[in-house]
């Protein structure tokens, strides 16, 4: 469901654990009977919203509360895409299994591990359905992965808010929803008495209460960190990372991931738009920081690399610093920027510093004057002082040059993948 980072023993002892207490909390929750369930259609017994509802809440309080204070990056957690179109029919029939057969299957599994029997009858139709689900799903396949694919939303995100407001309205939802439980269960005259203890004690609920509206309004009040806050708390780690040139890469690195198809690449150009129109490497995209923040960052993922740049590298340094506040996105800089690219694959010199060597411009482009020349002069010639190595050069040429370029020029290669890439091909080897 979600990256825990934890391998081999680690990895099925936590599972264990995890499950072992939920499985057990649902039972002791009274979640292995299914009168239980049912109950809640007539209205009589609403531990289920009460129960799901609370977890909901507790962990949407603590996440975004943490994520407010700096203590959690939101980005980092998992949120599962949407596909609506297989999430609204996905949802029917769960409800409708739900009604007719008093369990879902999480809970058909708790009833089952107390052998209960109708538990057991329901948890074999799950597995039958499973069974079926895998013989036909080829043949709606672009239902379930295409119609109303929405990638990785959220209802803030979908409406253009901080998340604060949101938290604010679901946690005084949930209080609404508790209290109309109350009253349904006390309502109908063959509703359950609530069960004493600490837990139905008003103090107690009070205090829980209060403490969700506290964690809320600091969601509210201190918001989601932008970009600017999120690199303020990562300042030592991102200044690591500059300083140490680990994530500058050589041009001859990126010539040889432009001829890597087994690679999703990304090249970002956060150059002018002068700059970029007169010049700019095959691929490559404008975008400015405002777009980085609001467009890429939420959209790029841990098996894309990306590759930012500026004519030198104070530009690209800041764009960097924007992406790589996300830790699950794999990004680089082009050492020496589009003016070093030039410098090797424009100008003719191999011997230009590698990436340990950074460059101290002051983000001028300096081949422009040579671009607009080339431009003027007719098809095949070259101008006057130019040093265009091999065919009289275009730009569409130095923009992506041959890929035996990779060879001319020596480095080392620092990119790595944060997911390995699956190589093409199928059945056995081809």
């Amino acid at each position: 469901m979600f990256p825990l980072h934890v391998t081999g023993i680690a990895d099925v002892l936590v599972t264990i654990v995890i499950g072992f207490w939920f499985g057990f909390i649902l039972e002791q929750a009274g979640f292995g009977d299914c009168r239980n369930l049912a109950a809640q259609f007539y209205l009589s017994d609403m531990r289920v919203l009460k129960v799901m509802f609370s977890a909901i809440v507790t962990a949407m309080l603590l996440v975004f509360a943490g994520s407010a204070i700096g203590w959690i990056d939101f980005e980092q957690i998992f949120v599962p895409p949407t596909y609506l179109a297989a999430s609204v029919a996905g949802g029917l029939a769960l409800g409708i299994g739900f009604i007719i057969g008093g369990y879902c299957p999480g809970t058909s599994l708790v009833s089952s591990a107390t052998l209960k029997l109708d538990g057991l009858a329901f948890l074999a139709g799950v597995a039958a359905g499973i069974f079926l689900f895998g013989l036909t799903s080829p043949y709606v396949k672009e239902f379930w992965t295409v119609t109303g694919a929405m990638g990785r939303v959220t209802i803030f995100e979908w409406l253009g808010l901080d998340a604060g407001p949101i938290v604010l309205a679901v946690f005084l939802m949930a209080v609404g929803a508790f209290a109309g439980a109350e009253w349904a269960e006390k309502r109908f005259p063959w509703a359950k008495p609530p069960v004493p203890g600490v837990a139905n004690s008003p103090v107690v609920l009070r205090a829980f209460v209060t403490a969700g509206l506290v964690l809320a309004l600091v969601a509210v009040v201190i918001g989601q960190p932008d970009a600017e806050r999120k690199i303020a708390l990562q300042k030592a780690r991102l200044d690591a990372a500059v300083q140490s040139r680990r994530v500058f890469i050589d041009p001859a690195e990126l010539l040889d991931l432009m001829y890597n198809n087994q690679v999703d690449r990304i090249l970002l150009d956060v150059r002018s738009e002068s700059d970029y129109n007169l010049f700019h490497l095959k691929d490559a995209i404008h975008a400015t920081i405002e777009e980085i923040d609001r467009f890429w960052r939420p959209r790029l993922t841990a098996e894309q690399v990306v590759v930012v740049m500026s004519n030198d590298e104070r530009d690209a340094i800041e764009a960097w610093k924007h992406l790589a506040v996300s830790r699950n996105i794999n990004a680089y800089i082009l050492a020496g920027g589009v003016n070093r690219w030039c410098d090797v694959y424009f100008a003719g010199n191999l011997n230009v510093p590698g990436p340990e060597f950074g460059s101290q411009g002051d983000e001028h482009f300096r081949y422009a004057e040579a671009f607009i020349k080339l431009r003027q002069c007719p098809t095949g010639a070259v101008p006057v002082g130019l040093n265009i190595p091999g065919t009289p050069g275009t730009d569409i040429d130095v923009s992506r040059p041959d890929q035996k370029s990779v060879t001319l020029r020596q480095f080392t290669p620092k990119i790595r993948l944060l997911k390995a890439v699956k190589a093409p091909g199928g059945g056995c080897g081809g």
